[in-house]
């Protein structure tokens, strides 16, 4: 009798979310059913919640979505050793910064503000990966399993 090992088999899911009506209960049951469905661990996948949440608020409260086209859609994938997150949207790119803002700065100013919600979301992932073409903004986000 041979035993088949699939090691390695990548697998993805994406939905769309209305920003104007998502909840955190809504990311975190997206992300748990994905998780579950695929046996990743609940660690890496509570910390993609956390920062697929984190993004979300981000780009509502600084108004970083084009108002034309109000959503986001989120993707997984899972590959036995990394969980990903993908998040997409048309508007302004959320920067992830590599340090924080000072307490001072977060006091004086609303881009420190977003420079500290793009610092925790780079500092939650393994990997994080930020780009924009033609209006379209991708925040790639990698968790071990």
């Amino acid at each position: 009798m041979a035993t088949l090992f699939r090691l390695g088999i990548r697998q993805g899911t994406r939905q769309r979310f209305a920003l104007a009506h998502t909840t955190l209960q809504d990311v975190t049951d997206f992300l748990e059913q994905q998780g579950k469905r695929w046996g990743a661990r609940h660690e890496p996948v509570r910390r993609a919640e956390m920062a697929g949440w984190q993004v979300v608020e981000a780009l509502t409260a600084h108004h970083l979505v084009d108002t034309a086209f109000p959503e986001i859609e989120i993707e997984t994938g899972f590959d036995d050793y990394v969980f990903t997150l993908v998040l997409r949207y048309r508007g302004t790119l959320l920067p992830l910064a590599a340090t924080p803002p000072s307490a001072d700065e977060l006091m004086a100013s609303a881009q420190a503000e977003l420079q500290m919600a793009g610092y925790l979301v780079g500092r939650s992932a393994r990997h994080a990966r930020a780009s924009s073409s033609a209006g379209l903004c991708v925040l790639r986000l990698t968790f071990e399993n």
